[in-house]
């Protein structure tokens, strides 16, 4: 779906304002949840553009709802990611799934998003192969979880 140019939010230099969720199936931390690429053949996090009068927590659980059909509870941020190359700044949050829905807005549309629950090491490996930038929230997270944070 094309955002309109007019609900992007940028900061003052510029970048768009995206907000991402990496959410783990339960409170065990050993699957997190990726949907299809609606540009790739792949896996990606869930994720989107901030909109004017949101802040980054609830467009991150928006995102996981219209992109994965999850419903999730933030756990925290875990950190910000710059990308140079496309200009945008995306604060990523951590969530807990509290409930998988059958169906959900981008499943039903055009897009025919899926779902998947991966360990952090498959969801690196696919991340690695269309989405560099967001591999690096999989290593921070389990850099973190190896109590080495960045």
């Amino acid at each position: 779906m094309a955002k309109d140019p007019n609900s992007m939010v940028f900061d003052e230099n510029g970048y768009r304002l995206r907000a991402s969720c990496l959410c783990f199936r339960d409170s065990t931390e050993q699957e997190v949840a990726l949907v299809t690429s609606r540009h790739h053949h792949g896996w990606v996090v869930p994720g989107g553009g901030i909109e004017h009068g949101e802040d980054a927590e609830h467009c991150a659980i928006r995102e996981l709802h219209e992109e994965a059909g999850v419903i999730g509870s933030s756990t925290g941020l875990l950190k910000v990611f710059d990308n140079d190359a496309k200009k945008t700044k995306t604060t990523v949050f951590t969530a807990v799934a509290t409930k998988e829905l059958d169906t959900w807005p981008e499943a039903e549309s055009s897009l025919a998003r899926r779902r998947g629950w991966f360990t952090l090491q498959e969801a690196h490996k696919h991340l690695s192969q269309i989405k560099p930038v967001q591999k690096l929230y999989i290593e921070e997270m389990l850099s973190r979880s190896s109590g080495h944070a960045t």
